[in-house]
């Protein structure tokens, strides 16, 4: 028996897919009023489950990383501002969850900035705040807020 439970223990774990080179887009674009546009884009990428992860009864666990940014864009395409958020999910067919998150934002362009940030995971899903905000003539200032939110479904699929 301890014999068994030895080879067992120590027997490697396949757990995910492998790590992959490529990166697919899935995108969404909202059209404002003034011409100007969001364009939300989903980045994918696998990545391989950590041990301290992995149950013996739980073999079919998957983990995936993915990032989903809404960038700010001017009638022209020109890029004002950035809101991304990467999370990585562990699913498994009945059910998903978010074990970790991070955010991170970018400006373009000096007459917008990124007042506050940040991020927080809940169940399957994670989310980054923003408060962007856009000077002009160095006296009017609009604030935007912006909510940027990553799911996993039980299957892996990522929204």
């Amino acid at each position: 028996i301890i014999t068994t439970l030895a080879i067992i223990l120590t027997a490697p774990v396949n757990v995910s897919a492998q790590m992959t080179n490529s990166t697919d887009f899935n995108s969404q674009i909202i059209y404002l009023e003034n011409g100007d546009y969001l364009e939300t884009k989903i980045q994918s990428e696998q990545t391989k489950l950590p041990l301290s992860e992995i149950s013996l009864f739980t073999r079919s666990t998957k983990q995936i990383t993915k990032t989903k940014t809404s960038t700010y864009k001017s009638a022209s395409g020109k890029s004002m501002w950035s809101v991304s958020i990467t999370g990585t999910f562990t699913y498994n067919g009945s059910s998903a969850k978010c074990v970790s998150c991070s955010h991170s934002s970018k400006t373009y362009t000096t007459n917008w900035t990124i007042k506050s940030i940040s991020s927080s995971k809940k169940d399957n899903s994670a989310t980054v705040n923003a408060v962007v905000v856009h000077t002009y003539n160095n006296t009017c200032k609009t604030n935007i807020n912006k909510n940027v939110t990553i799911t996993c479904s039980k299957n892996g699929t990522i929204s």
